[in-house]
């Protein structure tokens, strides 16, 4: 009999670390989306794996305010 094994998508984990980032810096979407130049809508969008080009781009950004 075959294993199942649970498929993660890549973009949700990465969803997930980008809002515990966005956290652990005490910064709501608004003021993170203010500090890095873009909209708290594409943060939403972001955290919710909708995003990913944008995410890709807003990551070292979001990594060098820790």
């Amino acid at each position: 009999s075959e294993s199942v094994v649970p498929e993660v998508k890549l973009q949700d984990n990465f969803a997930a670390q980008f809002k515990a980032i966005r956290k652990q810096l005490g910064l709501s979407q608004f003021e993170l989306a203010r500090r890095l130049g873009t909209s708290q809508t594409t943060i939403s969008l972001i955290e919710r794996g909708k995003c990913e080009s944008k995410a890709a781009l807003l990551i070292k950004p979001l990594l060098a305010l820790r």
